[in-house]
């Protein structure tokens, strides 16, 4: 009978949180129509709590966690980037979370994805503005989020068939519109009782769409070679397609070198170290042997880039 009180106390809160749902959600967004109230209503999934679940939750109300406890996110998530991770705790607890965040513009939509890699995961994710320390009054839905650091925007556990064959739920995927240029948070969870293994715990995340933004968090890769600035000695290459010096076209192909590095990268260093005309040719042809060497050009590649430096006006 207890655990029914419970419950029904559970069920009481719902309501009141729908009834002023405009608090619970970010301040920049209209208050929730009725058919916005059926969706958060259908999309609860306080009945998948457990007894022991449901008597901690009763017992904190809406104060969030009863102790708090700091937060460590996973990854910070880029465009066209996929993340992996794994979830061992449930929805019942802001501890369990696997949080990720990224760099979002207002008024542009993303689309966060998670998949699961273990057949018998049944995840689900929250969607908040801000970036947390701790989680105290984080929960997965807004019936019981009071935290004073993020702000719920929005959850989901079901919405795509998983690539796996599993009778564990689908795959949560969130599309939505960003209130602000802002820091924003994703937590994933486990939320299935029957089906939901304690052994099964991988998932990939993305977010795509216009609203991510590569922030001060992610790589850059200047000149698009493939590899990100604080791992290329050459973060400006000069990526033209064929070997030119002064005008002079060789025909041979400008190949990379490794570590960021193009023929031509090496070439326009012995033009800006050169003391004078016979040094850079002498740079030049040093070079051309090199590769000559490596089976990187042919003995006829070699002259023609040889014989564009000795007919150039360089240094």
């Amino acid at each position: 009978m207890e655990l029914i009180n419970r419950m029904a106390a559970i069920g009481a809160i719902a309501v009141m949180a729908l009834g002023i749902s405009a608090c619970s959600t970010d301040s920049s967004t209209s208050a929730t129509t009725p058919t916005e109230r059926q969706r958060m209503l259908e999309d609860d999934i306080s009945h998948k709590l457990t007894a022991e679940e449901l008597a901690a939750m009763h017992t904190q109300g809406k104060a969030g966690d009863a102790v708090q406890a700091s937060v460590t996110y996973e990854a910070h998530l880029c465009p066209d980037e996929v993340a992996s991770g794994d979830v061992i705790g449930r929805f019942s607890s802001a501890e369990n979370f696997v949080y990720y965040s990224f760099d979002g513009k207002a008024g542009s939509s993303v689309t966060i994805k998670v998949d699961r890699t273990d057949c018998n995961l049944d995840p689900g994710i929250t969607l908040a503005r801000g970036k947390a320390t701790v989680t105290t009054g984080i929960k997965w839905s807004s019936q019981f989020f009071t935290s004073t650091e993020l702000r719920y925007l929005t959850r989901n556990d079901d919405f795509n068939v998983p690539s796996c064959t599993t009778a564990c739920g689908e795959d949560p995927e969130i599309t939505y519109t960003l209130p602000l240029d802002d820091v924003y948070t994703v937590m994933v969870y486990r939320v299935g009782i029957a089906c939901d293994t304690v052994d099964a715990t991988g998932f990939t995340i993305s977010v795509t769409g216009d609203g991510i933004i590569a922030g001060d968090d992610c790589p850059v890769d200047s000149d698009g070679d493939g590899i990100n600035d604080d791992e290329d000695n050459y973060p400006d290459s000069d990526t033209q397609p064929t070997v030119s010096i002064d005008g002079c076209t060789s025909g041979v192909d400008n190949e990379p070198l490794g570590d960021g590095a193009y023929m031509m990268d090496l070439i326009n260093e012995c033009a800006a170290n050169a003391a004078n005309h016979g040094a850079f040719v002498s740079c030049v042809t040093q070079l051309a042997n090199e590769w000559k060497a490596a089976g990187l050009i042919s003995g006829n590649q070699k002259s023609s880039i040889t014989g564009c430096a000795s007919s150039s006006s360089l240094p």
